[in-house]
């Protein structure tokens, strides 16, 4: 009886030193974890570099349409079908080889963006202490939101 008493005290002393060990140490993390959040597409928008690229893919997208325009006129004025149906392909292909080299250049350019903003997310985390950023639209409360701040610096680079 002495000895089961001994083991019962025992294990009751394990569990209240272990309990207390993970409730410090959790309390630890507590205090030191700083998080913020970051709303990733309100931060694209503000970027310059965004905005344009945006208007050269409008422009281009323009140019497409007007020599589709003037494909078309130029078709219409050939006098034999085969001749229409050879113009027609040359400038089917003709648009389609700028319409191509347009998509790589426009995914480039939002890839070169993309490293850009992570690289400022990255360096914000490192010089305020973040442990941990995410975006705004996975995070339903808490974090402090840091947008505005690198929405200022996304543009002096």
């Amino acid at each position: 009886m002495k000895q089961e008493l001994k083991i019962l005290t025992i294990s009751g002393l394990a569990f209240t030193l272990g309990l207390g060990i993970n409730n410090f140490a959790m309390s630890e993390t507590q205090n030191t974890t700083n998080i913020a959040v970051v709303d990733i597409a309100k931060l694209i928008e503000s970027s310059d570099k965004v905005k344009a690229l945006k208007s050269e893919q409008a422009k281009n997208m323009e140019d497409l349409t007007k020599l589709a325009q003037s494909a078309k006129a130029d078709i219409e004025q050939q006098s034999t079908n085969e001749n229409k149906e050879k113009l027609a392909k040359k400038y089917q292909e003709t648009i389609n080889q700028r319409r191509q080299t347009n998509a790589e250049n426009y995914a480039k350019q939002l890839a070169i963006i993309d490293k850009d903003v992570d690289n400022l997310v990255k360096q914000k985390a490192k010089s305020s202490n973040y442990n941990l950023i995410l975006a705004k639209s996975s995070v339903l409360y808490g974090g402090k939101d840091i947008t505005e701040d690198l929405a200022k610096e996304i543009n002096k680079k």
